[in-house]
C-alpha cells in the first residue's frame, strides 16, 4: 500500500483519503488558513510537534458516509456501509456493537473502543439505522432533482491532484471529476437563519471562503495536463481510470467548476451553484490563492519549521474601525 511520504507529482485514481489527507502537501483549506493567519496553519501542520490528534466529529462521519452513496452510487454504499434497525442517535451504542459481533460469529471484546476496531477490520463502516436513513433521505433529494441527478454521474470520484507551485507542494482532491466540470458536494446548515435558500448558501460560500478552493483546484486542473503528459498517472487497485484520450480532452479546456450544496440540518435541501472559470468569484479565489503562497513562501524563510510568529506592527484603530453603535 502507498505511503505519504511515497507520494510525487501525479494525478491519482482510487487513492485512500487517509493517505492524501495525512500528505503534508498543501490542499485548499491549508490554503485558507495561510491566506487568513499563517499561524494557524502551522499550528494544525506536521510542522507543529504537539499537534492534537484529528477525532472525526459526527459531522464529519455523516459528511463522508454521504459523499460515498452520492460519489459511488447506493450499490456501493450498501456494500461499505450497513446498519443495525431500530438504531438511534449518532453513534452505535456499546451493547449494540457486541450484538452486531456476535451476529456476525465474533466474540466481542470488553472496552468500546476494541469492538469498533474488530468491526473496521471487518470492512464494515457501521451506522446508526438512524443515520442511515437521514443519508438515503438526503442522496434522495440530490439523486431524484432532475437538475442534480446527472452532477456525479459520467465522470471519476475521488481524483487527488499532487503538483508543485514554484517550490510549494500542493494537492487537491476532486469529488467528481467530469469531462467539463469538477464538482464538490458540499453542507450547510440554516442555524436557524430566517433568510432564503440562495443567501444562505452564498453568505456561507464567501464567509468560508469556497472562492479560495475553487481556485485552488482548477489551479491543479490547469496543471494536470503536464502531469499526464509526462505519464504521472496512478491507479490503485480496483479503481476505475478513465483513458489518456478522455483525460487529454477533459485537461485542454479550462473547467468550471460546480457547488451541490445540501442541507446538513433539518429537511436535507439540495441546490447547485457554479462558478465559471475566470468569473470574478474565481478571480477573488485566485487572488487569496497567490497571497496564501506568498505568505508560505515568506514565514517558511522566516521560521522555518518553528513556530509561525504574527510579526505585524501595532495596530492603530481610527474611526472607521469603531462598531456603528459607538
Amino acid at each position: 500500500m502507498i505511503k505519504p511520504e511515497d507520494i510525487k507529482p501525479g494525478i491519482y485514481f482510487g487513492l485512500d483519503e487517509s493517505i492524501y489527507h495525512a500528505t503534508p502537501w498543501i490542499g485548499s483549506s491549508s490554503a485558507k488558513q495561510l491566506y487568513a493567519c499563517p499561524p494557524n496553519y502551522w499550528h494544525d501542520s506536521a510542522m507543529n510537534p504537539l499537534r492534537e490528534p484529528d477525532n472525526p466529529s459526527f459531522a464529519q462521519t455523516f459528511g463522508r458516509a454521504l459523499h460515498h452513496r452520492i460519489l459511488y452510487g447506493e450499490e456501493a454504499f450498501k456494500r461499505d456501509y450497513t446498519t443495525i434497525e431500530g438504531t438511534t442517535g449518532d453513534a452505535v451504542s456499546a451493547e449494540d456493537l457486541k450484538i452486531f459481533l456476535r451476529d456476525h460469529g465474533a466474540a466481542p471484546a470488553k472496552l468500546k473502543a476494541d469492538n469498533e476496531k474488530m468491526v473496521q477490520d471487518m470492512g464494515i463502516q457501521l451506522l446508526t439505522y438512524e443515520t442511515w436513513e437521514r443519508i438515503m433521505v438526503s442522496a434522495a433529494h440530490i439523486t431524484k432533482n432532475p437538475n442534480l441527478a446527472n452532477a456525479f454521474t459520467g465522470g471519476y470520484p475521488e481524483v487527488s491532484v499532487f503538483w508543485y507551485e514554484g517550490d510549494v507542494p500542493c494537492k487537491a482532491r476532486w469529488d467528481y471529476w467530469k469531462q467539463r466540470a469538477i464538482v464538490d458536494l458540499k453542507s450547510f446548515r440554516s442555524r436557524e437563519r430566517l433568510q432564503p435558500l440562495d443567501r444562505i448558501i452564498l453568505q456561507d460560500l464567501f464567509n468560508f471562503r469556497y472562492d479560495i478552493q475553487t481556485a485552488w483546484y482548477l489551479q491543479g486542473h490547469s496543471r494536470a495536463l503536464e502531469l499526464l503528459e509526462q505519464g504521472l498517472v496512478h491507479a490503485s487497485p480496483g479503481a476505475a481510470r478513465p483513458t489518456d484520450e478522455w483525460m487529454k480532452k477533459a485537461l485542454s479546456t479550462p473547467a468550471h467548476w460546480a457547488f451541490v450544496f445540501f442541507r446538513a440540518d433539518g429537511m436535507p435541501i439540495a441546490k447547485s451553484y457554479q462558478i465559471p472559470h475566470g468569473s470574478p468569484a474565481h478571480e477573488s479565489g485566485k487572488a487569496a490563492m497567490r497571497l496564501a503562497l506568498d505568505n508560505y513562501r515568506d514565514n517558511l524563510a522566516q521560521f522555518g519549521t518553528d513556530a509561525w510568529v504574527v510579526m505585524d506592527e501595532p495596530f492603530e484603530i481610527t474611526e472607521e474601525d469603531l462598531p456603528r453603535w459607538v
